[in-house]
């Protein structure tokens, strides 16, 4: 059961944190990926580590 539901907190993660990413990106569309990264980087961060945290928590 345990792994159930860190694999399901996993998964989540990921998907919250690919959704802020996708908010972030259709937010300025006259801008390229690169430009809106490196003007917005900061707000990537948080995404990107609840990303991270997720893929370690399914993948055990």
């Amino acid at each position: 059961m345990l792994i159930f539901l860190r694999f399901f907190f996993g998964l989540l993660l990921i998907a919250v944190g690919g959704i802020a990413i996708s908010a972030i990106r259709s937010a300025h569309p006259e801008l390229t990926e690169m430009e809106v990264f490196w003007t917005y980087w900061p707000r990537y961060v948080f995404p990107a580590i609840l990303i991270l945290v997720g893929g370690l928590l399914a993948s055990r």
